[in-house]
């Protein structure tokens, strides 16, 4: 019996699809490429796209200003970068927002909830609001500790950050505090302070730690998910988070 010569294998052509820009402002990302603008919370009208999809250029506006858009940037670039799609990173954005809390001190906030969503008692805030995932709610200055030991006992990643001129000494004690408990604080030249028109801010960052394997598993889940009829977003949950009445993204 004659054995003929087996076939060599030959490997499957599989396209590589080029990763998605993850960009702050709408004339950051290269033309043609898909890319997902983060708005910061505080961007000026000149640097303020319309949030929504056009082709493969998603645009959707963080509630989360200073450290807390930056934790989300950083994020989805970080998804971005395990290939992750466009619409899928929109998605992630959205959804990890809601899992965060911020706590905004400064010498005025009112810029912050002026145009966002916001709960009951915060017409008129003063010196302090909070994001709880749904909106601003009022706070207060003495918060600072608490809310960073309630985010610590969460297990969550937390870390907090001064800009402007020096905070009145009871903040800066509550800073010291903190400090000495092993949270991070950072020191911003301009940051929020700058962006609010305050002479100085103070912000505190609670945010569900995300591993490579986490964001792997988070991908197939979004992989999966049914889209949204309006928006085309991936729906984690029962409803979409962006369409929703009452969220803005």
């Amino acid at each position: 019996m004659t054995v003929g010569r087996a076939a060599p294998l030959r490997l499957a052509h599989v396209e590589q699809r080029p990763e998605v820009a993850v960009a702050v402002a709408p004339d950051e990302p290269p033309p043609g490429r898909d890319a997902l603008v983060v708005q910061p919370a505080l961007a000026g009208v000149a640097r303020m796209g319309t949030p929504g999809r056009a082709g493969g250029r998603i645009v959707v506006r963080a509630s989360l200003p200073g450290i807390g858009g930056r934790y989300l940037v950083q994020v989805a670039r970080s998804a971005a970068a395990g290939g992750w799609a466009a619409e899928e990173l929109a998605a992630l954005v959205v959804e990890l927002e809601r899992r965060c809390t911020y706590l905004l001190l400064a010498s005025t906030v009112a810029t912050v909830v002026g145009s966002r969503s916001r709960r009951p008692g915060v017409h008129r805030p003063r010196r302090a609001v909070a994001w709880d995932g749904g909106g601003w709610s009022g706070a207060h200055t003495r918060d600072l500790a608490p809310s960073a030991r309630t985010v610590s006992g969460r297990g969550y990643l937390c870390a907090a950050a001064t800009s402007g001129s020096a905070p009145p000494r009871s903040v800066a004690a509550a800073l010291a505090e903190l400090t000495a408990s092993g949270v991070s604080v950072g020191r911003i030249t301009h940051g929020v302070a700058a962006a609010l028109g305050a002479s100085w801010a103070v912000e505190l960052l609670g945010a569900p730690p995300l591993s490579a394997a986490q964001l792997q598993r988070l991908r197939e889940q979004f992989g999966v998910a049914p889209r949204c009829d309006w928006c085309g977003l991936p729906v984690v949950g029962r409803q979409c988070r962006r369409c929703s009445p009452g969220r803005q993204s």
